[in-house]
């Protein structure tokens, strides 16, 4: 969608790499989990495919706000009949427990705010420059897991950082260089 520009594919390229180490880490760590960390690393092509989707049949007209409702009901219309053939006994008790009715309307707020912003954030930036948010969400979900659950320091985690700010600042500084 845009001309290679080799400071910035090496930017991203290096903020991937960082991805990758922190996911390699932490899959040596369990032993177990190799299936899970191919998941986890086919989901930066995941997103990359989906910002190029939207970009390339983005409605001339749409607005961020009905994309992402539309993305909202389709996900539960999506998860109903597996909710109803995996979950039926616990649906059943969602619907009639105050509190948790209560934290899914706050859970809904949340859940659509965001998609709002991810909707208008895409439209503004673009695909290449929004494809990063996957390396930056993998790098800030890691220090989340190791301060709000006190989970183990991950094997290379100061190579990841290192790589991943190398590969935003090469990338910004390129993109900084085109604006001007």
């Amino acid at each position: 969608m845009e001309p290679v520009r080799l400071t910035r594919l090496t930017g991203i390229l290096l903020g991937l790499s960082g991805g990758v180490l922190l996911a390699l880490g932490k899959a040596s760590e369990t032993g177990n989990s190799w299936e899970w960390t191919i998941i986890v690393l086919a989901m930066p092509i995941v997103i990359a495919t989906g910002n190029l989707y939207r970009t390339l049949r983005w409605p001339t007209s749409a607005a961020p706000i009905f994309l992402a409702a539309s993305m909202m009901l389709g996900g539960a219309v999506t998860l109903l009949p597996f909710v109803l053939a995996f979950e039926s006994d616990q649906a059943a008790d969602l619907l009639t427990s105050p509190a948790i009715i209560w934290l899914l309307i706050v859970e809904t707020g949340i859940f659509t705010v965001l998609y709002v912003f991810y909707f208008l954030l895409q439209k503004l930036a673009g695909p290449v420059y929004f494809s990063q948010i996957g390396i930056v969400a993998a790098l800030i979900g890691t220090f989340i897991a190791l301060l709000g659950l006190g989970e183990a320091l991950p094997s290379h985690l100061g190579w990841a950082v290192v790589l991943i700010g190398l590969g935003m600042v090469l990338f910004h500084r390129e993109a900084q260089k085109q604006a001007t």
